[in-house]
C-alpha cells in the first residue's frame, strides 16, 4: 500500500521505485499467491503479476519514468497513504472475503 500511496507522490520511492503502481500490484499478487492455493485463486492472482511485471518490462524498454526532484514530504505522504490505506482495507478484507487479515 505504500508503493500505491508513492504513485501519486513526488518523493525518493517514486524515484527508486521507477514504477511504484506497478511494483505494489506485484507484490499484492505474490503474497496472495503464496498464501492461496485455490485455483481460481490461483490464475486471479497470477493474471495480476503477469500485468504489473508486464507493466514495468514495457514501461522500462519506453524508457518511460519519473523526472521529478524528488522531496521528503512526498515519501511522508506515501507513507501515510499507504498505512490509512492498509487500514481500511485489512478491516473491509474481513467482509468482502470472509477472512481477517490480521
Amino acid at each position: 500500500f505504500i508503493c500505491l500511496g508513492a504513485f501519486r507522490t513526488r518523493g525518493y520511492l517514486k524515484k527508486w521505485l521507477q514504477h511504484p503502481m506497478s511494483v505494489g500490484i506485484a507484490l499484492w499478487s505474490a503474497g496472495h499467491l503464496l498464501s492461496n492455493g485455490r485455483q481460481a485463486a490461483v490464475i486471479f492472482f497470477a493474471c495480476f503479476l503477469a500485468y504489473a511485471l508486464l507493466d514495468i518490462i514495457v514501461n522500462v524498454a519506453k524508457g518511460k519514468g519519473p523526472t521529478h526532484e524528488p522531496v521528503v514530504s512526498g515519501d511522508v505522504k506515501s507513507v501515510v497513504i499507504g498505512i490509512v490505506a492498509f487500514g481500511f482495507f485489512a478491516w473491509l478484507h474481513q467482509y468482502m472475503v470472509g477472512i481477517p487479515v490480521i
